[in-house]
């Protein structure tokens, strides 16, 4: 006896529907060279009050940026910029400015 075959054939369910995105090595690099040239972005901010507290940024002036409090007077914000500048940390207008 011959064997039954259905009149209609499954329907076949694909599993992936998006396309494989093409992201090769090269465009890995790529990626990672942009974003050293954007590192800035990544520094953490530390809140400074006064210019007293720059000093404490020495140390950590790779990871963390000086951000100026929102209350200080315009007076200690110039104060504080041009500190910054002796000290070479890097304050949240720098910081801004690489993004």
């Amino acid at each position: 006896m011959a064997a039954l075959r259905p009149l209609e054939k499954p329907k076949i369910v694909k599993k992936r529907t998006k396309k494989l995105s093409g992201t090769s090595q090269t465009d890995k690099l790529k990626k990672r060279q942009e974003n050293k040239a954007h590192a800035a972005q990544w520094l953490l901010k530390f809140p400074v009050h006064s210019v007293k507290e720059l000093e404490v940024l020495l140390m950590y002036n790779k990871s963390y940026c000086a951000e100026i409090a929102y209350k200080v007077s315009s007076k200690n914000r110039k104060a504080t910029v041009e500190r910054a500048a002796e000290l070479a940390v890097s304050h949240q207008s720098q910081c801004q400015a690489a993004q």
